[in-house]
């Protein structure tokens, strides 16, 4: 079941993973569409139950979750599709605290 909602997590992330770039301009209304796309198909998934810590503290993943809401905010979509696909990379976004808090964030900012 994990590896299957783990997969299924990468083909969802994947679109992101094309605004890798601070220097490049990209299409922000395109970035915001694969960004709502995003949000929406996450809906879908269930958040883990067991927590892993990968790095120093319980709570670092906010670093990641406040440059999301820092691009969200001067409507940087694609800025922001970089912070997700960086907050994947240090934290699964399937662990419960993490997906609460983008989940909230990305209805504030999207819906």
């Amino acid at each position: 079941m994990k590896s299957k909602s783990i997969k299924k997590l990468k083909s969802v992330i994947e679109p992101l993973e094309a605004y890798h770039n601070y220097f490049i301009d990209y299409d922000e209304v395109k970035a915001k569409r694969v960004l709502t796309k995003f949000y929406f198909e996450l809906k879908g998934f269930t958040p883990e139950k067991q927590i892993i810590i990968k790095r120093h503290s319980y709570y670092s993943f906010y670093i990641n979750l406040l440059l999301v809401m820092q691009a969200l905010e001067k409507k940087k979509y694609s800025e922001a599709c970089h912070e997700i696909c960086t907050l994947n990379y240090y934290e699964s976004i399937l662990q419960k605290r993490v997906y609460n808090s983008l989940m909230r964030l990305l209805h504030n900012y999207l819906e």
